[in-house]
C-alpha cells in the first residue's frame, strides 16, 4: 500500500516502483512541478510560500503557517507557542 498525502490540496501518493511522489489527478511527479497551484486559492506559491500568506513570511513572531489549502483548516503558529486555528477564528 502506498502513503498518501496532500500538496497544496492535491491529492499524492509515494509510488515503489518510481521511488517518488505522483500526483493523482494527473500522474505527473511531485518533484517535477513544486509549484502547483493551490486548490483553495488557486495561485503557485511565491518562494516556496503559499501565496494567500506571503505577506505574513517574515514576520519575526510566526514560526509556522498554512492556508489548508482546501483540504484541512488553515493555522498561524507563533514563536511564543500559540496556535490560531482557522475553525477557532
Amino acid at each position: 500500500m502506498s502513503a498518501k498525502q496532500y500538496m497544496r490540496g492535491h491529492e499524492i501518493y509515494y509510488d515503489d516502483e518510481k521511488k517518488a511522489w505522483i500526483y493523482t489527478e494527473n500522474g505527473e511527479r511531485v518533484y517535477d512541478n513544486e509549484c502547483i497551484e493551490c486548490v483553495k486559492c488557486d495561485k503557485p506559491p511565491i518562494d516556496d510560500v503559499d501565496f494567500c500568506l506571503y505577506a505574513l513570511h517574515d514576520c519575526d513572531f510566526i514560526n509556522a503557517a498554512c492556508c489548508g489549502h482546501g483540504v484541512k483548516p488553515g493555522y498561524i503558529k507563533l514563536k511564543d507557542g500559540r496556535v490560531f486555528r482557522e475553525e477557532e477564528v
